[in-house]
């Protein structure tokens, strides 16, 4: 009889060990996900890295200012609506090329 009272005991040990095995590794899955969930968005930036940036920034726009006011075009393209009027007279000569095509 002592080996059943032995056996007993040993059941319930190992299903109290069951129980903080399942404990410890859902504390472990979610500090897992707390870690992985922290590596995503946006890098933080200090004080100092604002005020380069910041900086930065407000030369940008000034030097954008000037330039506007001299008449300069800041855009990188030739002035005028050259490109987009190119643009269209190639999509209206497909259409007709398409419909001469049809018949």
């Amino acid at each position: 009889m002592d080996v059943l009272k032995a056996l007993r005991e040993l059941y319930l040990e190992k299903s109290r060990l069951d129980r903080l095995i399942a404990i410890c590794e859902s504390k472990i899955k979610e500090q897992d996900r707390r870690l992985s969930r922290s590596k995503r968005g946006r890098k933080s930036m200090s004080s100092e890295e604002r005020k380069v940036v910041s900086e930065r920034m407000r030369n940008y726009w000034a030097k954008r200012r000037t330039d506007k006011d001299n008449g300069d075009d800041f855009s990188g393209e030739p002035s005028g609506d050259s490109h987009e009027a190119g643009a269209k007279n190639e999509a209206s000569d497909q259409t007709t090329a398409r419909a001469a095509t049809t018949f």
